[in-house]
């Protein structure tokens, strides 16, 4: 039990000596800051938002920096709107698209997150499992070293066979070859990628949804990953194939598969309300579809189709699909209920 106000991040305790000094150092807080609060003479640790003496401040300050954000997304959204009236450019037109999706998600976001101080205490109850939850961690550091041996497994190969390109054509989705009868280069190909930036992109955004996936659907994920990306080659292969005018002969990345991740838990988060904060489904499907659109827009030989075939497959196998809810048991808040505190 603590004898003074007292903050616990990381699994360390910190004790202040006066009310004020706790709100100085939440100063910066948001939901997604791994941050919670006990009183003096109790053990409970709660979210900031659970308790009269903190709410309003930490609140009006974390709004007002969120509505900082989106107006000036939306500023932008709109120079960008009468750049595309004035000059008809592709890059005005393209910027406006982009940019107008991420204000809608950051405006729905904002209605969301700020539509009760219990909304705001289940995400950081939520955000502080995720940034502390040994499971996290483990899953997580799974994740990266399959993510190292895939990257080992390239460069070794890539060093054996003496260049990428020869690699591709050993192993590669080349679609000429799938549709001689090679189906088996939908599996291996897309474990391959382009460009040590390509291959990074791609890691960084399995990172964000890998884990929690895993922490739903256990080994399935995995599974996803894997036939997402298949779908993703098996889609660009029949382009290459049927479309006159198609631009690639190949194709590599697991891209799809990570989008099908994002499919998938989104769309159980909007369907089966009971296994994510509100609005963090919703978050993350805008990630993806935000996400998909900017390699669109911004990179040359991104594979659009794909990715969203990637993406569409997670959305319709998620009905399909059993999960495990998530138990926050590694944090002190299991009774946590904000409305004993406001």
């Amino acid at each position: 039990m603590t004898k003074r106000w007292s903050l616990l991040k990381g699994g360390k305790i910190r004790e202040f000596d006066s009310l004020s000094q706790v709100n100085e150092a939440l100063k910066n807080w948001s939901p997604f800051t791994p941050i919670l609060i006990a009183k003096p003479n109790s053990n409970k640790f709660l979210p900031p938002t659970c308790f009269n003496e903190l709410a309003s401040k930490v609140v009006v300050n974390y709004k007002a920096r969120v509505s900082i954000c989106i107006l000036m997304t939306l500023v932008t959204t709109l120079m960008l709107f009468l750049g595309m009236l004035i000059y008809g450019s592709p890059m005005f037109i393209n910027g406006t698209v982009l940019f107008s999706l991420i204000t809608i998600a950051a405006l729905s976001d904002y209605l969301i997150s700020f539509k009760s101080l219990l909304t705001m205490g289940e995400r950081t109850k939520f955000f502080y499992w995720v940034f502390n939850s040994q499971l996290m961690k483990k899953i997580t550091i799974a994740w990266l070293l399959s993510i190292a041996g895939l990257a080992f497994f390239q460069l070794f190969f890539e060093f054996y066979l003496e260049g990428r390109e020869p690699l591709f054509k050993f192993m590669g989705t080349v679609h000429i070859q799938v549709m001689g009868g090679e189906i088996w280069r939908l599996v291996t190909g897309p474990f391959l990628h382009s460009s040590p930036t390509h291959f990074i992109l791609n890691a960084l955004f399995l990172m964000v949804i890998g884990p929690l996936a895993w922490c739903l659907l256990s080994y399935r994920s995995t599974l996803i990953l894997i036939f997402g990306s298949g779908i993703g080659a098996l889609v660009s292969t029949l382009l290459g194939t049927y479309t006159e005018g198609y631009p690639y002969d190949s194709y590599a990345g697991i891209s799809p598969g990570v989008f099908a991740l994002f499919g998938v838990v989104s769309m159980l988060g909007l369907i089966r309300k009971n296994i994510l904060p509100q609005g963090v489904a919703l978050h993350l499907g805008f990630v993806a579809i935000i996400s998909i659109v900017a390699a669109s827009v911004y990179t040359n030989n991104s594979a659009n189709a794909s990715h969203w075939a990637g993406f569409i497959f997670g959305i319709i196998l998620s009905p399909l699909l059993n999960y495990k809810k998530i138990i926050l048991t590694e944090v002190n808040v299991l009774n946590f209920n904000c409305l004993e505190e406001i």
